[in-house]
């Protein structure tokens, strides 16, 4: 996320590009995904994303949660980030 719910005085807050993830990522051990059905799960920035995410991996779901409108998922790293450049 670049910028929080609360500094963009919205419910949404602003996502990073997906070009940004990668290094991001590099550091953390878990990440969380969330999806939406007001999301096109089959749009551009999504499958963006979704590569940008599994770029900066090795990656494995720790687990998966639905609600009603979406799903949550924890993604646990599993080995040392290796950088696709």
């Amino acid at each position: 996320m670049r910028t929080d719910p609360v500094t963009a005085a919205n419910l949404k807050g602003r996502d990073l590009l997906p070009r940004e993830l990668p290094p991001r990522l590099a550091r953390a051990d878990r990440v969380w995904v969330m999806d939406h059905r007001s999301l096109d799960p089959h749009g551009p920035v999504i499958e963006r994303r979704e590569r940008a995410v599994q770029s900066a991996g090795p990656w494995r779901k720790a687990g998966t949660w639905t609600y009603r409108g979406g799903w949550l998922a924890l993604f646990e790293r599993t080995g040392p980030y290796r950088s696709s450049r």
